[in-house]
């Protein structure tokens, strides 16, 4: 789920508030909760959480959370909402700032505080919850350079720790570089550095199919566009198998 307005702002009369984000998992989670192969994602990359100062509201007395709070508010909603269903499946919840793997320590946006400071703070009474990251190899880590600058292993190392002391699993649901020897080889380190750390419980790459063609951020030539009986640009066939559920 992506949205263009912050759920939970009260200043904003068109946005869902934090129980109608909780009760919208409820009701989707509620359609799923049978389907073993169905993966709870709360929500895609948060970032700018603007939220009304209390001056700017009639009642001193409204708690006004700050940004990233509002992420973990907003994701204890869906937990709550998803759970109450008697759905067991996996969650993932993201963090601030894109919820982006080298960044989950360090202040972001207009200075927000660290999501590490509070997705320890999330409760699944299930114990089946990960965190969802992303981590582009780019220049800016938005993953739209073809050339790859940034290592996964060094950025992602005060995460792993924050994982390791929490006893959090995180998966890196978006992760991808150019169609370049360069991000072949760091590709490959990120795939070994996932495989070091217990931490990480598994990974999707972005993206792939017939609209990226041969710029298809996560695939070599070799590999293919991950297409269903595609060959790749040796006439073999792709180097994954595709499953659909």
């Amino acid at each position: 789920m992506n949205v263009v307005q912050v759920i939970g702002n009260s200043s904003d009369p068109t946005a869902a508030t934090t129980k109608q984000f909780g009760e919208f998992w409820a009701e989707l989670a509620k359609r799923f909760r049978t389907n073993p192969k169905v993966i709870f994602g709360i929500n895609n990359e948060p970032h700018d959480m603007v939220c009304v100062a209390p001056h700017l509201l009639r009642s001193w007395l409204i708690f006004i959370p700050k940004p990233t709070q509002l992420v973990l508010a907003n994701n204890q909603a869906a937990i709550n909402g998803i759970r109450s269903v008697g759905a067991a499946q996996l969650i993932l919840a993201p963090g601030n700032a894109w919820t982006g793997g080298h960044s989950f320590t360090q202040v972001s946006g207009n200075n927000y505080a660290p999501s590490s400071d509070y997705m320890n703070k999330m409760w699944d009474p299930l114990h089946n919850l990960a965190i969802d990251i992303h981590e582009y190899l780019d220049e800016d880590y938005s993953g739209t350079h073809a050339n790859c600058t940034q290592p996964a292993p060094s950025n992602l190392a005060a995460l792993t720790a924050w994982l390791k002391e929490n006893k959090l699993k995180a998966m890196i649901t978006e992760f991808g570089g150019g169609d370049n020897d360069v991000c072949y080889q760091m590709l490959d380190e990120m795939f070994k550095y996932m495989d070091a750390n217990d931490e990480y419980i598994g990974w999707s790459i972005w993206a792939a199919g017939p609209l990226w063609g041969r710029s298809s951020p996560c695939c070599g030539a070799e590999t293919g566009s991950l297409e269903p009986n595609m060959l790749n640009a040796d006439g073999k066939p792709e180097y994954v198998t595709i499953v659909f559920v």
